[in-house]
Formats: C-alpha cells, structure tokens, sequence
C-alpha cells in the first residue's frame, strides 16, 4: 500500500479513531478518584488499603468475566449500541460510588455496577472499527484511538484532588458521571449516527476500506490451538500486573512519602502527556519494528518505574520520572496487545480473541491492585511487591519475544 491509500485510511476512517478516543477516556476517568481518594476514604471510614483497592478488582472481575460475551454480542448489535448503553450504566456506577456510606459493602457494589458499564465500554469495543478498517496505519490508528485512557490520566486525578478540597470526597463521582452523560454521550450518539461502521451490525466475513481489502479468513478454533495465544495471554496478565500496581498506588506512595494530596495528584497528571506521547510514539514503532520487538521495547517503562518507587524518598525529580514512566508504561499495553492480536491471529475474529485477551489484562491488572494493598497492609511497605513486578515484566517480554514472525499485511484486490 502506498502513502496515498494510507492518507486514504485516515480520510475516511477519522471518525471511527475519533469516538475511540472519547470512548477510551471515559472509560478510563474511574482511576482519578481511586487513587486519589485511597488515603481520605481509609482515615475518613477506617477501611484498609486492601478494601478500597478491592472494589477495583471486583470490577476488574466483574469486566474480565463479562468482556468474551461483549466479544460475541458486538459482531450481533454492533458498537453503537454496546458502548452507548454501558458508558451510561458506567455512569450509574460512579454515582453509586459517591452514594457509598461506611459500610464497605455498598463500597464494592458501586464497583460492580462500574465492571459492568466498562465491560461494555471497553478497548474491545472501541478498537473493534479501528482495526476492520485500518490496514497499513494500524498500529497508529489504534494508538490514536486509545490514547483517551491518557486523558483521562491527566484530567481525572486533578479533577478529582480539586473537588475533593472544594466540595468533600462524594464530589469526584458525581462531577465525572455528569460529564459522561451530558458530554461525552451526546458527542458519541453524534459522530455515531451516520456511519455504518456503528449503525448496522458487524458480519463475520472479511472486513472493507475504501483502499483495499485485507485477506484475512484465520479461523477461531485454528487460534485457540495456537501455543502462540496462549503467550499473548500470560503476557497480557503480566505486563498488566505491572501497569495496575503502579497506577493504583503510586499516589498512596507519594503520600506515605510526605506530599500532600494535591502535590501527589499534580505529579501523577504527568502520567497523561506521558501516556499519549507513549502511546503515539508505539503506534509510529509498531508500524515500522517487527512486532514482537516492539512490544518487548514497549513493555519495559514499567519495571524501571517499579524499582524507583521501591526507593522513592519523596523527591520531584523522581516523583516525575516514575509517573513519565508510568505513563509511557501504561500507554503501550492496550494498544500492543491489541496490534499482537490482530497481526497473528487476524480480524475476522478479532472482537472474540482480544475479548479473552483483555479479561487477562483486567484479571493481572486487578490482582496486582489488590495485592499491592494486601502488601501495605501486611508489611507496611510496597517493595516486594515492587520487585515482583519487574519478574513479572521480564516474563511478559520474554513470552512476546518468542512468538515468532507475524502474519504479513497483504492487501487483496483493489475495491473500486
């Protein structure tokens, strides 16, 4: 494919990355009071770090559970109806986070209806159009669209710090659902409405651009006896433990360091710009790299944000390098894993095999969460489980690096 049908890409198919991008930053702004209100809630209700790290694994549960039934209803109602219906039950969780009382029970019920809003608002979701109808700028494409999550790591924390001084910790929740409802909705239903690619239910068979057609008829059983998928899917618990840990409790540890709750928020903004420019940059990388070097490459930032906060003394220069770290990290997950997936095993089944993919990214992500609160609470200190996560990183880039060649971008018959 020449640069020109590559532009062509781009110029038909912007709206599909676009409501990537809006839907990706929603479904990413439940982070922002989490972690900024780990420390406030456990003085304000007495709850231990590990109960206010859990409701983040339950809806992590609740997502990992429910995502390969999304991957089999999307190609039935298609993305339009998914994704609008759940970010508005997304909503609804955030306000019953807010509605919460000290009983830590309806603590945890708030996170269950979150995992089912962002079970259907989720990467599979969202990246279903980008990779049918993207072929040469892919993984640009898909960095593009998924770079929201970075947004949503830079507005949400200070969103939330500020209304936590201004108007009580209940305010966070309340002010983050009314932006999906009256913002990022309507915007969605608009940019929606008109294109096919959401209106009409996706059929199985092979997916078309304006440019071309790529070949693609791998079947879903062939992938499931893959030893290969099986690679993809420890590498994505482990590169997502990596990610989780730090961005569940990196504030708390800047907090245990001695900065205030805004100074811990105002650095871990960094992690927004970081995780776009991270996220971007990898998409440039996974064009243009032999995939499985570019995931190991993109996987790294992590573990050298992990042995930094093991010995965190409450400096800004390295409170700034973790969360640029952290950032870059937590920008080339999604997105690699989407690209792996979507290389090796093709797009005809793509919503079904990145379906079991990310329920092990939610499952490695919320485990670490709530293994890292279990630590604090245990030990007093992060640093083992710090540690364990730059062997769970070397792990992930070790499986990545022995996939093997990825399938070739061919382009079939022109479509005229």
């Amino acid at each position: 494919m020449n640069s020109n049908q590559s532009i062509g890409e781009w110029r038909y198919g912007w709206p599909l990355v676009i409501v990537g991008l809006i839907g990706m930053t929603m479904n990413a702004v439940h982070f922002g009071p989490l972690v900024v209100l780990m420390k406030p809630l456990g003085e304000l209700f007495g709850w231990s770090r590990s109960q206010i790290s859990g409701g983040l694994t339950i809806a992590l549960f609740v997502i990992l559970t429910s995502v390969p039934f999304v991957g089999l209803l999307v190609p039935r109602f298609g993305v339009r109806n998914i994704g609008l219906t759940s970010l508005l039950i997304f909503a609804m969780g955030l306000v019953a986070l807010g509605s919460c009382t000290s009983n830590v029970w309806s603590w945890y019920l708030g996170w269950v209806i979150v995992g089912m809003g962002l079970g259907g608002a989720s990467p599979l979701v969202w990246t279903t159009p980008v990779t049918r109808f993207f072929v040469r700028q892919r993984g640009l494409a898909l960095s593009v669209a998924l770079s929201g999550t970075g947004i949503a790591a830079f507005m949400s924390p200070v969103i939330s710090a500020y209304s936590l001084e201004h108007w009580g910790w209940r305010a966070p929740f309340f002010i983050l659902a009314a932006i999906i409802i009256f913002v990022a909705l309507p915007g969605l239903w608009w940019l929606m409405r008109t294109r096919p690619e959401f209106t009409e239910r996706y059929s199985a068979g092979t997916p078309v651009n304006p440019n071309g057609r790529f070949d693609d008829k791998r079947p879903l059983r062939e992938a499931l006896k893959d030893i290969r998928y099986w690679q993809l899917l420890v590498a994505a618990t482990m590169t997502a433990a990596s990610v989780g840990m730090l961005m569940t409790h990196t504030q708390a540890i800047m907090r245990d360091s001695g900065l205030s709750v805004m100074q811990a928020a105002s650095y871990f903004a960094i992690t927004g710009p970081s995780l776009i420019i991270g996220r971007l940059c990898g998409g440039l990388i996974l064009d243009r790299l032999t995939p499985r070097i570019a995931a190991a490459l993109l996987f790294l930032p992590p573990a050298f944000a992990a042995l930094i906060l093991a010995n965190y003394d409450g400096s800004a220069f390295w409170a700034i390098l973790t969360c640029v770290l952290c950032g870059l990290g937590y920008g080339s997950d999604v997105d690699v894993l989407a690209y792996l997936t979507s290389r090796y095993f093709g797009t005809r089944d793509y919503p079904v095999l990145y379906s079991f993919v990310y329920s092990c990214f939610c499952l490695g992500y919320g485990l670490a969460a709530l293994l890292g609160g279990g630590a604090f609470d245990h030990f007093g200190s992060y640093s083992i489980v710090l540690y364990g996560l730059v062997g769970a990183v070397t792990l992930a880039i070790l499986l990545v690096l022995t996939l093997g060649p990825a399938k070739e971008l061919k382009l079939a018959q022109a479509i005229t």
